[in-house]
């Protein structure tokens, strides 16, 4: 029997709390204003890499891509969720310019346009509460990703 070890949700809480840490910190360091926002990305189409190359290939892609999403976004949570998808608190300064260039090296090392990273952004308005902030990686950023996911001509939206 094969496993697909992709759905493990390992790491989540930690991510969930190394962000709401990061959060609070900025608030008060910025005078009660967040510098960061919740991005969840999820790579469209990906079963179709996986059927072409098989699960232990499609576990080395994701973790390359992981891996671009770590050099692109430095320094900053993130976390794979499992099967497809990843997050990250990623800075609002340039996170549009940076998730672009993540999308570009994935479908550069993918090399199929028919299987892109997408991102949804929830920008934040107040320090939210641990719970708020799950929710805003968990369904409105992933809610704002999924709005996307048949359209060729974008990487991101708000």
């Amino acid at each position: 029997m094969i496993t697909d070890t992709r759905r493990t949700h390992l790491g989540r809480q930690e991510f969930l709390q190394a962000a709401a840490e990061r959060l609070q910190q900025e608030w008060w360091r910025e005078g009660h204003h967040i510098k960061s926002c919740p991005v969840f990305f999820n790579i469209t189409n990906f079963h179709l890499y996986d059927a072409a190359h098989g699960f232990r290939q499609g576990d080395i892609c994701l973790q390359h891509i992981k891996n671009i999403l770590q050099e692109v976004f430095p320094c900053q949570p993130l976390v794979h969720l499992g099967s497809d998808t990843f997050a990250v608190l990623a800075d609002t300064a340039d996170v549009q310019v940076r998730i672009d260039t993540a999308c570009q090296r994935v479908l550069a090392f993918i090399g199929n346009p028919n299987i892109a990273l997408k991102a949804g952004i929830r920008f934040l308005t107040g320090l939210p509460s641990t719970k708020d902030l799950n929710v805003a990686f968990d369904s409105e950023a992933k809610i704002a990703c999924d709005t996307i996911k048949k359209d060729a001509s974008r990487h991101w939206t708000v």
